[in-house]
């Protein structure tokens, strides 16, 4: 009967073990599945996205060309302005720098006109005022020489 027992255990145990590599057989075959599902459509999106580019690649280039010759061609016409734009503020400095300096020498002129004229006119005005102040002084000391005289003679 140890015999028979020893054969079930071993049995039971030789069952247990094939259960559990039958458990890793299925994990495997599910990992297998997976990773060849992933695979497969990984696959077929970069085979998709390659047979999408071989019909668009040369329009897309012929777009993008398209694109750039149009910025190109803009920049072009606006280096040509500025340059006609250039050209023209020079020209019109050489016809007009005579007649411009001409002009703001006149102005200076007149501000110097203006300038001496308000200077005589602040002079002219400062001397009377001052020529008023020593006459007010003359007449105070004139004032002061009187009083003096009138007490040396009350005390003689």
């Amino acid at each position: 009967m140890v015999d028979s027992q020893s054969r079930y255990g071993i049995m039971e145990q030789l069952n247990n073990r094939k259960i559990e590599a039958k458990g890793k057989l299925a994990e495997f075959e599910k990992e297998l599945d997976e990773t060849t599902f992933q695979t497969e459509t990984a696959i077929k999106d970069t085979e998709s996205k390659i047979a999408d580019r071989e019909r668009n690649y040369e329009r897309e280039h012929r777009l993008w060309k398209r694109e750039k010759e149009v910025e190109l061609k803009m920049k072009e016409e606006d280096l040509k302005r500025e340059v006609r734009d250039r050209k023209d503020e020079i020209a019109t400095r050489d016809k007009n720098y005579v007649k411009n300096f001409e002009t703001w020498k006149t102005e200076q002129q007149d501000t110097l006109v203006k300038l001496n004229a308000t200077l005589k006119r602040y002079m002219t005005i400062q001397a009377k005022k001052i020529e008023h102040q020593k006459e007010v002084i003359t007449e105070i000391e004139s004032g002061i020489k009187s009083l003096k005289e009138m007490s040396a003679e009350q005390k003689e």
